[in-house]
C-alpha cells in the first residue's frame, strides 16, 4: 500500500470516527431538549466527569437555526445527512471561534444548539455584548454558507434566555422554538426571546379561540365599524397607544388634521368607553393588538 492510500484510510477512517462522534451527540442532545434525559449519570458518561462538572456551572442557551432556499423547491439540513454533517460542522465551527462549547442535533430543516457560553456574563453591558455576539456569529453563518452554494440561503436564528447548566434545556428549547416561530413576523434573521414582550405571554397561554375571544372582547367594536363604514378606527387607537395618548403625533403619523383625530377619539371612546385609556384599559388594549397580529401573522 501506497503513502497517498495510507492517509486516504486514515482519513476515512477519522471521519467516520467523527460521524459516529455526531451520530451520539445528536441522539443524546436530541432526547435532553425534549425532556426525555434526566438522568445525570447518562450525562456524565456522555461527557465525562470533568466536562459536565465545568459545563453544568456555565450559562447555556438553545439557539436554533433554520436555513430556506430563496427556491422554496429546495430545502436544507436534514434531508440529505452528508449535508446536514457540513452544515453543522461549518456552525459548530462558528460558535467556538467566539468561544461557546456546542452541542447539536439535526430536526428536520433545523439545527439545534446547546451553546454553553466560556465567559460568563454577570453586568447588563456584558448581557448585551453577549447579544452582539450572537448576531455576529449567525451573520458569519450565513455569510459562510452563501459563500459555498450557488444559490442564495436564507439564514434565522431563534434564541433562548440564559440558563444555567442542563437542567433547563427543555425550557431553552421552547423558548427558542417560539423565537424563531416568529421570524418572519419580526422580519428578522435573528430573533431572541428575551425581546418578544408580551409575545412571551401570549405564545405560553397560546390557545387561538382564547385570544380569539380576547381580542374581540376588547377591540371587537372597532373591528364591527371599521368593517361596516370603512373606517380606520382600530389604526386610530393603534398608533394613539402608540404615541402615548399625544394627539398631535398621532395625527402627524396618521396623516390627518388633528380636528379629524378629534373625532375618531370620540367614536372610540363612545364605543370602547370613556375610561378606555386608564392604565388597565390601556394594558389590556396595547395587550390585545398584540394578540391580533399574532392571530394575523398566524393566519398568513
Amino acid at each position: 500500500m501506497g503513502f497517498n492510500s495510507t492517509l486516504t484510510t486514515e482519513r476515512i477512517v477519522k471521519e467516520s470516527v467523527t460521524e459516529r462522534e455526531l451520530y451520539k451527540e445528536n441522539n443524546w442532545v436530541n432526547h435532553l431538549i425534549k425532556n426525555q434525559l434526566n438522568d445525570e449519570l447518562l450525562l456524565r458518561a456522555q461527557l465525562g466527569n470533568k466536562e459536565f462538572k465545568t459545563l453544568n456551572n456555565l450559562n447555556s442557551q438553545v439557539c436554533i437555526i433554520e436555513m430556506e432556499s430563496f427556491n422554496k423547491e429546495n430545502s436544507y439540513v436534514g434531508n440529505n445527512y452528508p449535508d446536514a454533517v457540513h452544515y453543522s460542522k461549518i456552525v459548530r465551527s462558528v460558535f467556538e471561534q467566539h468561544s461557546f462549547r456546542p452541542f447539536m442535533t439535526m430536526q428536520n430543516q433545523r439545527l439545534v444548539i446547546l451553546a454553553f457560553d466560556l465567559f460568563p456574563t454577570k453586568t447588563r453591558k456584558e448581557q448585551l455584548a453577549k447579544k452582539e455576539k450572537l448576531q455576529l456569529i449567525s451573520n458569519q453563518i450565513d455569510t459562510i454558507l452563501n459563500r459555498d452554494e450557488c444559490e442564495k440561503i436564507r439564514v434565522f436564528m431563534g434564541v433562548s434566555s440564559s440558563y444555567k447548566g442542563f437542567e433547563s434545556s427543555y425550557y431553552s428549547y421552547d423558548e427558542a422554538s417560539k423565537a424563531i416561530f416568529l421570524k418572519f413576523f419580526f422580519k428578522s434573521s435573528i430573533i431572541f426571546y428575551d425581546d418578544l414582550g408580551a409575545f412571551q405571554i401570549l405564545l405560553n397561554l397560546y390557545e387561538k379561540e382564547m385570544l380569539q375571544s380576547y381580542v374581540l372582547r376588547h377591540l371587537g367594536p372597532l373591528i364591527e365599524e371599521d368593517q361596516k363604514k370603512n373606517s380606520d378606527l382600530l389604526k386610530t387607537l393603534k398608533i394613539y397607544l402608540e404615541r402615548n395618548g399625544s394627539k398631535q403625533s398621532a395625527a402627524d403619523e396618521l396623516h390627518i388634521v388633528r380636528q379629524s383625530l378629534y373625532y375618531r377619539l370620540e367614536k372610540i371612546k363612545e364605543l370602547l368607553g370613556e375610561d378606555f385609556m386608564g392604565i388597565q384599559n390601556r394594558l389590556a388594549l396595547q395587550l390585545a393588538f398584540q394578540a391580533y397580529e399574532l392571530l394575523k401573522f398566524e393566519a398568513n
